[in-house]
């Protein structure tokens, strides 16, 4: 829905810098094989088409600087899939797995200063694999995936991609419990406000029986 409301609206920007252009300077006005009343329906059918190109060229530029990011939560050892919200239940020691794949494809400044968040469950504690570069467990018992960690020195828009492993230890609880994950991005505010970052993501859903 929003793609077409882009090309409707840049249909319509271009209509009316075309007629404002053409209005103010006419350049088929000044040659005289044109029939005068043809002058301008030439004019604004050769600034639509100008400046339609104009249009998809800078477009074509300012997609090639976004940044698209996806993470995908998912069982351990199995297919990755963004179209699929699995279910983690914890085993028989109250422990249970989780693979967080982390892509991106764009550039390293886009993504200074920015993470992926799990936040804490209440009823387990998570445990990040402590051999993972830029992944943790703060304070506060969240899961944190510092991103721009994962372009190592790269500058350029680049293709990056990685797993991590959570660990969940079940806390004793009265009943049974689920808990929705969804992670969350938290960026440079810059960069969002300038649509600059496309984010994808899946769910999971942590389920605890008594």
């Amino acid at each position: 829905m929003m793609g077409i409301f882009l090309k409707i609206f840049k249909t319509v920007l271009i209509a009316l810098a075309g007629v404002f252009i053409a209005n103010k300077f006419n350049l088929f006005s000044y040659m005289t094989f044109i029939p005068d009343d043809k002058a301008f329906d030439i004019c604004i059918t050769v600034y639509f088409t100008i400046l339609e190109l104009i249009s998809e060229f800078l477009l074509e530029a300012v997609h090639g600087r976004r940044s698209e990011l996806s993470v995908i939560l998912s069982h351990v050892n199995t297919d990755v899939s963004i179209e699929s919200n699995p279910i983690i239940n914890f085993n028989q020691d109250d422990l249970a797995q989780m693979t967080v794949t982390v892509h991106i494809n764009g550039m390293k400044k886009h993504f200074t200063g920015s993470k992926i968040v799990l936040s804490d469950v209440g009823f387990a504690t998570m445990q990040a694999n402590t051999r993972v570069y830029g992944a943790g467990v703060d304070t506060d018992g969240n899961y944190i995936n510092h991103l721009d960690r994962l372009f190592g020195a790269a500058e350029t828009k680049t293709l990056v991609s990685s797993s991590f492993r959570v660990v969940f230890a079940k806390a004793p609880i009265p009943n049974a419990m689920t808990f929705e994950m969804s992670p969350e991005f938290k960026t440079n505010t810059r960069f969002r406000s300038h649509s600059l970052i496309t984010y994808k993501h899946n769910k999971a859903t942590l389920r605890a029986e008594r």
